[in-house]
């Protein structure tokens, strides 16, 4: 008997460029068609699946629970990051905790992130399927005319740099460092949301597109750096798809789903971000072949692949409780 499905993405973050809200939405748009599209045996009674992609962790008792987890910040020792959620980082680490110890698959945002649910709290293999960015189906870069008549909107001259801003340890500095070391021709855009209020340098643009003006910015930005370490490397993905290459620091979400469409850093050290950016803009061939790559990688990251991947391991899941 084919189950019943609800994919549940009613709590997503407010801001519409959210990574994970963007992830969430690419994702459920692909999925109906890929559960059509899998083998169901017959499984546990009642025969419902209830897929949560808002990143709540909420959990219902009468169905099968697949509970997507994008951020385990809440669980650091690191009370400055830990803070970015007010008194919210209790009920969430509860609910995290909760959704490890019972759902029957948690859907992780990143390799990275499986590693951590596996060590950190004891999730078996088993029980996770790691989610790969999902790029909008028909998300590719715009023509130049209209990117460049964006970046006149947003305030930017027709080379600059894209930056997301997060309020993790050292982000200013980067911040700093770019708006500095940055050749005076080139534009420096940062992506930020409500939320953020920290002082911007001089010289930086502060954006909040519209998903709609996202796509075009994303594509006629000379590199894009995603200074969110957690999440799926959602926006870094888009940005590839776009021609886009990106600067990561290794083991992040956003190096894994960049891969060689960008510029791997060993560590988070501001000045190692500033010299990687600088590299890129100054360098047209390198710059070149670095969006050769980004496309590529990117061609392999699309919404339809990462759902048909969620509904297999579903259906995994799923045979594998009919038969315990």
């Amino acid at each position: 008997m084919t189950p019943e499905f609800e994919v549940v993405v009613d709590r997503l973050p407010d801001w519409p460029l959210d990574a994970g809200r963007r992830h969430a939405e690419a994702l459920a748009s692909e999925l109906e068609s890929a559960l059509a599209n899998v083998e169901w045996v017959p499984g546990p009674f009642p025969p419902r699946v209830r897929i949560s992609l808002d990143g709540a962790c909420r959990l219902s008792v009468r169905d099968f629970n697949a509970v997507a987890v994008y951020d385990l910040t809440h669980l650091e020792r690191n009370w400055r990051r830990r803070c970015r959620w007010g008194l919210g980082w209790i009920p969430r680490n509860l609910a995290v905790a909760r959704a490890a110890a019972r759902a029957d698959l948690l859907l992780a945002a990143s390799p990275e992130l499986a590693a951590r649910l596996r060590s950190g709290l004891l999730v078996p293999e088993r029980r996770i399927h790691t989610l790969s960015p999902a790029v909008p189906e028909g998300w590719s870069r715009v023509s130049r005319p209209e990117a460049a008549a964006s970046a006149r909107t947003a305030g930017l001259p027709n080379r600059y740099v894209l930056i997301a801003a997060d309020d993790q340890p050292g982000s200013d500095q980067v911040l700093e460092l770019l708006a500095t070391g940055l050749p005076e021709d080139t534009g420096l855009g940062v992506l930020a949301p409500p939320r953020y209020r920290r002082r911007l340098p001089a010289r930086a643009v502060r954006i909040d597109p519209h998903p709609s003006e996202w796509l075009a910015l994303i594509s006629g930005a000379a590199v894009f750096v995603d200074l969110e370490t957690g999440g799926s490397g959602q926006r870094v993905a888009e940005a590839m798809a776009c021609g886009c290459p990106g600067v990561a620091v290794r083991d992040t979400a956003q190096a894994s789903a960049m891969a060689e469409g960008g510029i791997t850093l060993i560590s988070g050290e501001p000045q190692l971000y500033a010299d990687a950016v600088h590299v890129v803009v100054t360098n047209p061939d390198l710059r070149s072949g670095l969006s050769r790559h980004a496309l590529r990688v990117a061609a392999g990251l699309g919404a339809r692949a990462a759902a048909a991947g969620v509904a297999q391991a579903l259906a995994r899941a799923w045979a594998g409780s009919a038969s315990g």
